[in-house]
């Protein structure tokens, strides 16, 4: 993998539990502002004729903070939101309660539970996956938690556009001397001026907009935690080698500067196609444009990430035919198939 945190893992998940416990994410406040980005994601996946009834799992919900958001956007669909921390539930059912939204619930679970509860037609982890001790069996347990013909989407950091933050990380915790110690991993952070843009993975995807606490969890997260993964594209591909699923692709990635939609094939509508990386921005030359249309789609995508250098990235899979539900660029983007997936 591109970057692994380097702390033995056996016994971490305790500390990441107090972590979290002393600083939920994303937010310790159940405020009024909810982040949409991922609400916004569900309404270009989901057919808008078969929403109804629908189960969605978000994988790693923290706060909340983006689940409820999704379920006041999509009334008549259910959600589960799984986390380890209790506190981050409180947060999250308190949030949940102040926006009048009820088709939504909140369970104690790990991703890496094999008992996990229900089947679901979409599943989302927005931020779970590279901070978990086994990432490809959490990716494998997840998978098999999908409906005939549902969706996973993953989001992953990625070590190019996130290569100064973890080294800023590292050095705080080799500085840290008592890792069980939380004030004294704080007081460190601030020594050494370490914070983070709430920007940095597309504008307002980190910060619901309460303040001073919430940007103590945002920077917590970004520095403290214990365990920490990155992955280049192709790397994530490995992730679902031994997962059920029939297809794979990137979706879209995030830099310092904004959020874009991958559309490798260049067969976007025109509405959407603004919202994509541009090739010939990143290029520049008609004939550099001209070759990268020869390679194949893991060589673009290789393209891709070593100009834009994103801080990360999102994955979709799927079971059965489910990407034949998806639009043409959705379609496009996919570099991998398992049997008739694409019908």
């Amino acid at each position: 993998m591109g970057t692994r945190g380097d702390e033995n893992v056996d016994g971490t998940w305790r500390d990441v539990s107090a972590m979290y416990s002393r600083w939920p994410y994303p937010s310790p406040i159940a405020g009024r502002e909810l982040l949409y980005d991922l609400a916004s994601m569900l309404d270009m996946l989901l057919p808008r004729g078969g929403r109804n009834g629908i189960e969605i799992l978000d994988a790693g919900c923290g706060t909340g903070h983006r689940l409820v958001a999704c379920a006041k956007r999509f009334p008549h669909a259910r959600f589960t939101g799984i986390d380890i921390t209790e506190a981050s539930l409180d947060v999250a059912r308190q949030l949940a309660a102040r926006h009048n939204v009820t088709n939504v619930r909140f369970l104690r679970q790990d991703v890496l539970d094999r008992h996990l509860d229900g089947t679901f037609h979409l599943i989302t982890a927005s931020g779970v996956i590279h901070h978990t001790e086994r990432p490809a069996a959490a990716v494998v347990n997840l998978c098999d938690r999908l409906a005939d013909h549902g969706l996973i989407s993953i989001w992953l950091y990625h070590p190019f556009g996130e290569h100064q933050r973890l080294q800023q990380r590292e050095l705080l915790r080799t500085l840290w001397i008592d890792k069980t110690d939380l004030h004294e991993g704080m007081a460190l952070m601030g020594e050494l001026g370490l914070s983070i843009d709430q920007r940095r993975y597309g504008s307002n995807a980190t910060g619901a907009g309460e303040g001073d606490l919430q940007h103590l969890s945002i920077d917590a997260d970004a520095f403290m935690h214990p365990i920490v993964s990155a992955y280049r594209f192709e790397e994530a591909l490995r992730l679902f080698a031994d997962a059920r699923i029939a297809w794979w692709s990137v979706n879209g990635l995030n830099t310092a500067a904004e959020s874009k939609l991958l559309d490798l094939e260049d067969v976007a509508d025109e509405s959407v196609r603004p919202l994509c990386v541009s090739i010939e921005t990143l290029l520049g030359r008609e004939s550099l444009v001209a070759r990268y249309r020869r390679l194949r789609k893991l060589d673009r995508l290789r393209i891709v990430e070593l100009l834009a250098q994103p801080t990360g990235f999102t994955v979709l899979g799927g079971r059965g035919q489910s990407l034949r539900s998806l639009d043409t660029r959705v379609q496009g983007n996919c570099v991998w198939t398992r049997g008739d997936a694409a019908g």
